[in-house]
């Protein structure tokens, strides 16, 4: 709970008028609106940092942060108190999205180097093996002649 918070809570319980309980309504409101909006930025940090983000799991985080933004006034407060580090959290999003569905086009699988390396391999291999059967019956046809 912030100071501010605090402080209006005590004014109120020391002199509780209907000013007072409005201000400590609207501090609470303001701090639980912080609070919400630091949890949601450490989820979201918690999420890039893992990486492995689908489109539709990025697409959710971008909704909850444009929910959390429009839902009143006191998340809205909160969002432009800490706008730019929402924004940066936007672009990384959007930045890593942008990059990962390049990578997805453009790299091929894991697994298709090592699968090619050893088709390459067994086909070499059988074509030595029957070009070396080949020749030694070659061989044993001169022989007989």
């Amino acid at each position: 709970m912030s100071q501010e918070t605090k402080q209006a809570i005590a004014s109120f319980e020391a002199n509780p008028t209907v000013e007072n309980r409005i201000k400590a309504e609207k501090s609470i409101c303001r701090n639980g609106a912080d609070n919400n909006l630091v949890k949601l930025c450490q989820k979201i940090k918690t999420e890039i940092e893992k990486g492995n983000l689908s489109k539709k799991k990025q697409q959710k985080l971008i909704n909850e942060i444009q929910v959390f933004i429009s839902k009143n006034t006191y998340q809205k407060m909160a969002y432009q108190n800490n706008q730019q580090a929402l924004n940066a959290l936007l672009d990384k999003l959007s930045n890593w999205e942008d990059q990962n569905s390049y990578e997805e086009q453009t790299l091929l699988p894991k697994w298709f180097w090592p699968v090619a390396i050893a088709s390459f391999l067994g086909v070499a291999l059988v074509s030595i093996a029957l070009w070396m059967k080949g020749r030694s019956k070659e061989k044993s046809n001169r022989k007989v002649l």
